[in-house]
């Protein structure tokens, strides 16, 4: 087989809370809204600032790549995926991926925890914050993501299974 197809996906509510702390506390994407709707929210905690953030981008007045509903970019039915990887498991995923392309003599850089860069993962910390939103916030959220949740089986916060694939 000349091709091995393979798509890579998160949970929604990780890549966000991912990318949430990257353009709002490291690289400061948003600094002049943020500022008119929360004066000093660089003084307060990201988890502080999330609940607002939500609102304003669920509101649609903060838009950015990282933030894109994933559905629209990927034809689950068109292409035959021969297989859909999830960034939570993808390091006991990888070796398959190397075995069916010849890859099995590079490493595979771990996640940052897994690397010790990080101390606390980017499901734990998305579990934190996500618990900070109202119900009502909750269900903007997730029927945003509809599609990003349902095409691969996503698990929703209150499921046992967060943030991992449900089949």
């Amino acid at each position: 087989k000349q091709w091995y197809q393979r798509r890579v996906r998160g949970n929604p509510l990780v890549r966000f809370v991912s990318g949430f702390r990257d353009k709002v506390f490291r690289r400061d994407y948003f600094k002049g809204h943020l500022n008119e709707v929360m004066p000093g929210y660089k003084n307060r905690s990201g988890i502080e600032v999330f609940p607002i953030f939500v609102n304003e981008f669920l509101d649609g007045k903060i838009y950015d790549y990282h933030f894109s509903k994933q559905y629209d970019k990927m034809a689950y039915c068109w292409l035959p995926y021969d297989m859909l990887l999830q960034t939570e498991t993808t390091l006991a995923q990888i070796k398959t991926v190397q075995e069916h392309t010849n890859t099995t003599m590079f490493d595979y850089p771990g996640s940052r925890l897994e690397v010790g860069i990080a101390t606390e993962s980017t499901d734990a910390i998305a579990k934190r914050y996500f618990a900070t939103l109202t119900e009502d916030q909750l269900e903007r959220f997730y029927e945003y993501y509809k599609w990003d949740f349902i095409l691969p089986g996503y698990s929703k916060l209150n499921d046992t299974n967060f943030p991992y694939l449900n089949w």
